[in-house]
């Protein structure tokens, strides 16, 4: 689709909604944190609106790409590790589109984290590769035995929309 002169895909504009919405919650999704991490959070989502107005002025992805890399690395020196993996379960664009597909399924928090966890893990790999496949079959067993066939194949559906490849 193409808006304001910017060619966006799918992923821009579910990022574009469902941030606004995120944002729009403000301090809901972030209540783990203390007050002063939720202000330095909010100054960097900030920033990054900021400079992505000037890259797509520019239409640059890869200056794009780099700049989501810089900004998850400064939000990860803000926070622990625990607080990281929290902070992406709550706001991260996987787990977005992940309650999105899944909502049919009603996971349980834990079932979700769960699925959440497997997901990252498997998006860390090229799809088609061979450890693609391997963490995929294993995700793939204990998500069946967590979930139950029939829940499993509900999973299944959603993830399908999200290009999980088999």
């Amino acid at each position: 689709m193409k808006a304001l002169g910017l060619e966006l895909s799918a992923t821009d504009l579910f990022a574009l909604h469902y941030g606004s919405i995120i944002r729009a919650k403000g301090d809901r999704a972030l209540e783990f944190l203390s007050e002063p991490q939720r202000q330095s959070l909010n100054d960097l989502d900030l920033l990054l609106r900021m400079a992505q107005q000037r890259l797509a002025a520019g239409n640059d992805q890869s200056n794009s790409r780099d700049l989501e890399e810089q900004t998850q690395s400064a939000i990860k020196s803000l926070l622990t590790p625990d607080e990281f993996h929290e902070y992406e379960l709550r706001t991260s664009l996987p787990a977005l589109q992940l309650r999105g597909v899944l909502k049919y399924m009603e996971p349980t928090e834990q079932e979700f984290r769960t699925i959440f966890d497997y997901w990252i893990a498997l998006n860390a790999h090229q799809p088609g590769s061979t450890e693609y496949h391997e963490t995929q079959q294993s995700n793939e067993n204990a998500l069946r035995s967590l979930l139950g066939s029939s829940r499993f194949a509900i999973y299944l559906e959603g993830v399908e929309m999200l290009s999980y490849s088999k």
